[in-house]
């Protein structure tokens, strides 16, 4: 049986498998603006978030230690609707709103639907998930790696520190296994066939 051991490897694994989905995140918000639907700097606000995320996670990808201070930041996106012709969009920051005036009820509809309101939204969701599991998962990886540089000391540190790599331990278990679930989720694939072909050093029963 094999046993969860994330390494950097494993890191650069899992950004790679979503740095597509960035990619192509991004891409629909360059289609967006180039259309003329920026909203007053609504879709510019997200994508330079999404940018911001890319970068860190492609500094994951170099050096886990280097990212490790990251804080999840905010990716809340939504619509409201205040008038026939009038639509709210908030985010990604709380504080970020911006009040649209539609040439007609028609754009209104535009913006308050799935296509793009809705969009937006599921694409900021995900992102918020796998940028709050990248963050444990590298916090834990980073302070097991600082743990076993500091074997060797007294005995009672010694168990302290055992404690601290088994509640570790446990911690990127759960995390694995919740990227893990995202990663199938965004292949399309039941997570079992990932345990099933051992890319993660894992298998079903750890």
């Amino acid at each position: 049986m094999s046993t969860l051991a994330v390494t950097q490897d494993d890191i650069v694994k899992i950004v790679s498998e979503h740095l597509a989905a960035v990619d192509n995140f991004d891409a629909q918000l360059d289609n967006f603006i180039a259309a003329g639907r920026d909203y007053g700097g609504f879709v510019s606000r997200i994508q330079r978030r999404v940018a911001s995320f890319k970068e860190w996670i492609e500094t994951a990808e170099e050096n886990c230690h280097v990212a490790r201070d990251r804080e999840v930041g905010p990716w809340a996106v939504a619509a409201r609707r205040e008038a026939p012709s009038k639509v709210v969009l908030t985010g990604p920051a709380a504080d970020d709103e911006e009040e649209v005036e539609t040439e007609n009820e028609d754009e209104a509809d535009y913006l308050m639907s799935d296509h793009f309101i809705g969009m937006l939204a599921e694409n900021c969701q995900m992102f918020h998930e796998l940028e709050t599991l990248m963050v444990q998962l590298i916090h834990a990886y980073a302070s097991v790696k600082d743990a076993k540089a500091n074997l060797g000391v007294p005995a009672d540190e010694a168990v302290q520190s055992h404690i601290r790599l088994l509640k570790q331990y446990n911690d990127v278990k759960d995390v694995g296994q919740q990227l893990i679930g995202l990663i199938a989720e965004n292949r399309g694939v039941p997570i079992k066939t990932l345990y099933e072909n051992g890319d993660y050093g894992v298998t079903a029963e750890d």
